[in-house]
């Protein structure tokens, strides 16, 4: 019997969606202008819309009208599919975005907005924003525009009021004038997170209404204390990132909320920055004559941590910015549930052996860019007994410090963007899964590893002096790490890749998989001292997943009814 032909219409809705997702915007125009049941399931299909992007830039005020109507009839049809939305224009949004977010109201099922303009009209734009009553998640991001950016008034961000479902919310804007009133906040109860980027000053008392808060993120905001009893209230608030206002950088560890820390019963991440640029800012003519690194020096910018941080015992991870200067003896009971700690490109000089001695339960340790720590670790750092991830990118180190070698539950370990040439044994190796030598000068594989039983996953990726050798790096290092299965290797653009070496790896370790990058120094990355100061990737061996998110094109546009 003759096998029976399959027609358009036997294929299940998915697969008509996956064939849709590889077409080109033109195919797939094509391909459902065709066929009505194609043409029902591509316009209903969240696979394909239901993440969209709108670029406005392609909309500019000589398109006229015909853009914005293309737009409209194009969205109106996929309504239905539409959850996630994310509109970008750099120009007036009363016409544009107005429109489009009223069109999104009418089906009232969008679940999250993304809504970024530089346009200065915006507020007169958020009525039509409150509209989306269905919305989980809000972000209104204003970049600055030529130095400027946009400011809110309190009674224009009231207008959001009516979108009590919200869960997460994102402002980044220049400043809000008169703060977040107490009436909006009260609507706004179930929001878990919020995140702000902006000018004003925040009672603290202004977050009773927030119970449901998990998460809070203040860049620039000035947040006074919480008392007593709106700090019981906040019983699931478990995150705070404070970035303080420009005028508060230099003395950053003077603010009074770190003393307030411990009223917070669930908090137990809290991640302190600083805006240098700001810092740098509000010094003036101070940076030009005494220099960056003079001004950071300053008086002004040291200090040690905070007691209120110190003595708060729920705290199990704390970021804290580059402008700590010294870290204090610790006393014992002080951080004692810390289970993480970040101290990125921090300009404290040493490493207190009581940090070591007291942090008993500390897993993981960041100190990428601390370089003056990270080269003098004292012998007592091997007591860290338990740690189990350890970060030490863009140190300048040499050679692998001694108290790291001694530490015996690493898993992970990051040396990436050093000046390390070799390494060596040590008990280290003995849990080792993953290890990161990105950008470093190595010459060939450590011959450690071979003692590195549990090594998974080793980067040597922008190792351009790397040089394999048969017997030397592939028998006598990688095929004694039974353990082994991914490898990232990198070439400069101008060397070809050794057939019989690849092939080699093949034979010795048929369960690894090979990541191949072309790597090199950009034109003009060469510095004054001839090395490089730059790298970039040109090729990954690896394949990139088409994902479910699609941007709405004007080829599409022009291909569609």
């Amino acid at each position: 019997m003759a096998p029976r032909a399959v027609t358009v219409g036997d294929l299940p809705a998915a697969a008509i969606e996956q064939v849709l997702l590889y077409l080109s915007p033109v195919d797939r125009a094509a391909a459902s202008a065709t066929c009505r049941t194609w043409r029902s399931i591509e316009v209903s299909s969240r696979l394909l819309y239901g993440d969209l992007t709108l670029d406005g830039q392609c909309f500019g005020p000589e398109c006229g009208g015909d853009g914005a109507s293309s737009v409209g009839s194009w969205l109106a049809a996929r309504l239905e599919a539409i959850q996630h939305f994310k509109l970008w224009t750099p120009y007036r949004l009363d016409s544009l975005a107005s429109g489009v977010v009223d069109l999104l109201a009418s089906a009232n099922k969008l679940l999250s907005l993304q809504y970024v303009s530089s346009d200065k009209s915006l507020s007169r734009s958020l009525g039509s924003l409150a509209k989306l009553t269905s919305l989980r998640a809000l972000q209104i991001l204003v970049p600055s525009d030529g130095g400027a950016a946009l400011a809110l008034r309190a009674r224009d961000i009231s207008k959001l009021k009516p979108l009590r479902n919200l869960r997460a919310i994102r402002l980044n804007v220049a400043e809000i004038r008169g703060g977040l009133p107490a009436p909006l906040l009260k609507a706004w109860s179930r929001v878990e997170s919020l995140h702000i980027t902006a000018r004003f000053r925040m009672a603290g008392e202004s977050l009773r209404h927030l119970t449901s808060l998990r998460r809070l993120e203040l860049n620039g905001v000035t947040l006074s204390p919480p008392d007593e009893e709106t700090a019981a209230r906040l019983t699931a608030l478990e995150h705070l990132a404070i970035q303080p206002a420009a005028e508060d950088v230099a003395r950053w560890q003077e603010l009074e909320l770190w003393a307030a820390l411990h009223r917070l019963p669930a908090l137990r991440t809290l991640q302190a920055s600083v805006d240098v640029l700001a810092l740098l800012q509000s010094q003036g003519a101070a940076v030009h004559e005494a220099g960056v690194a003079e001004l950071l020096a300053a008086p002004a910018a040291e200090g040690g941590v905070p007691d209120g941080i110190l003595v708060c015992r729920h705290l199990r991870h704390v970021v804290l910015p580059m402008m700590v200067e010294r870290l204090p003896e610790l006393r014992p009971g002080q951080l004692p549930a810390l289970t993480r700690l970040e101290l990125p490109d921090s300009m404290a000089q040493s490493w207190p052996a009581s940090w070591a001695t007291h942090l008993p339960t500390l897993r993981a340790l960041a100190l990428n860019g601390a370089a003056s720590l990270a080269r003098q670790l004292p012998a007592e750092f091997s007591r860290l007994r338990r740690l189990e991830r350890l970060e030490l990118r863009a140190c300048g180190l040499r050679a692998l410090p001694a108290p790291v070698a001694a530490l015996p539950a690493l898993k992970r370990l990051d040396l990436g963007i050093n000046r390390l040439e070799d390494l060596p044994e040590g008990p280290y190796l003995a849990n080792l899964e993953w290890l990161g030598l990105r950008q470093n000068p190595l010459r060939h594989v450590p011959p450690a590893l071979a003692g590195a039983a549990r090594l998974e996953a080793l980067d040597l990726g922008e190792c351009d002096a790397l040089e394999l050798a048969p017997e030397r790096d592939i028998q006598g290092t990688l095929a004694r790490a039974p353990a082994l299965r991914a490898l990232v290797l990198a070439r400069s653009l101008d060397r070809p890749w050794a057939a019989e070496l690849l092939a080699e790896l093949a034979r010795q370790l048929p369960d690894l998989q090979v990541a191949l990058e072309r790597c090199g120094p950009a034109p003009g990355a060469l510095g004054a001292d001839g090395e490089v100061s730059d790298f970039f990737v040109e090729e990954r061996g690896e394949e990139v997943e088409r994902g479910a998110s699609q941007a709405v094109v004007l080829e599409e546009l022009e291909t569609s009814e």
